[in-house]
């Protein structure tokens, strides 16, 4: 699906103002594109691409060129660069953002480090197209004064993306499942002091288990926590777990724990929603596989 804007829209700024452009042409062919976009009072408010893959420089410009816009998603293969990342730090009132993919560096994160307004950012699948990618460079986001979420799930990154994400201390959510952090790096969300959620889970590998979990036990601001596919027992962190001050909501996907284990859980947490979907024989193997090695 071609996502392009016919050639006229694509140099409306050149001609009009932001502050009194009328966008719903723009609008209209977008949709038309195939994609979701709100208008409040003439004005751009929020895109989500369904398709991102065959967006081009002079796209991303135009994009950067709506001054109002708040949230902005690009799903399907996102192949943003620093440059086009460039363009977007333009959006002072961005408040949401979220790519599927990208060919983002270490660098790229300087320009979304320039956006004031945004509460919450999501980039799933980072350095799986043809960049390397650590995470370094999360510390730029530094410049995120009001970010509060931040989703780096599907990733390459590793401790040094985590580590270099502490230097953004007023995250109140993380979400980092199918990643390369492990047990040991959890001793660095205590760096978070706001920290109400977590969200991980290491598919299937073993690299986040009971020693993971009971360090994330011992963060007292926790109010949901979901930690998926992996195997759990009530010594090794559970019992940790039902210590936790402010846990409302505890998740635990194709996670394998004894009926016992759980039952003293429930007991010990009988104000807390659990839920609890254990993993299928396959999963089971493929984690007590992980454990040998």
């Amino acid at each position: 699906m071609n996502l392009r804007w016919p050639a006229a829209l694509l140099c409306l700024s050149a001609f009009i103002a932001p502050a009194c452009a009328d966008e719903t042409a723009d609008a209209e062919a977008l949709k038309k594109a195939g994609n979701n976009v709100r208008v409040d009072k003439g004005t751009i408010t929020e895109i989500t691409f369904k398709d991102s893959e065959p967006l081009t420089d002079a796209d991303f410009q135009k994009v950067g060129s709506y001054a109002g816009l708040k949230s902005l998603t690009f799903y399907g293969k996102c192949l943003m660069t620093d440059a086009q990342a460039g363009e977007l730090s333009k959006l002072s009132k961005l408040e949401k953002l979220a790519a599927n993919g990208s060919k983002l560096t270490e660098d790229g994160f300087k320009e979304l480090g320039k956006l004031k307004a945004l509460k919450s950012l999501t980039f799933w699948h980072l350095g799986w197209h043809g960049v390397k990618l650590t995470g370094t460079g999360f510390a730029h986001l530094a410049g995120c004064e009001s970010l509060r979420e931040f989703n780096f799930s599907g990733s390459t990154i590793g401790r040094e993306g985590l580590e270099a994400l502490t230097k953004v201390p007023q995250l109140e959510k993380i979400t980092f499942y199918h990643t390369r952090v492990s047990d040991a790096d959890m001793e660095l969300l205590k760096k978070f002091p706001h920290l109400k959620s977590v969200h991980v889970g290491p598919q299937f590998s073993m690299r986040l288990g009971d020693a993971g979990l009971k360090t994330i036990a011992g963060l007292s601001t926790v109010e949901e926590l979901i930690y998926n596919e992996t195997i759990l027992t009530w010594d090794g962190s559970l019992q940790a777990v039902a210590a936790m001050p402010k846990l409302s909501k505890l998740t635990l996907e194709e996670v394998e724990v004894s009926e016992s284990d759980l039952k003293q859980l429930r007991a010990a947490l009988p104000k807390t929603t659990i839920t609890v979907k254990p993993p299928k024989p396959e999963q089971l193997a493929q984690m007590k596989r992980a454990v040998k090695k």
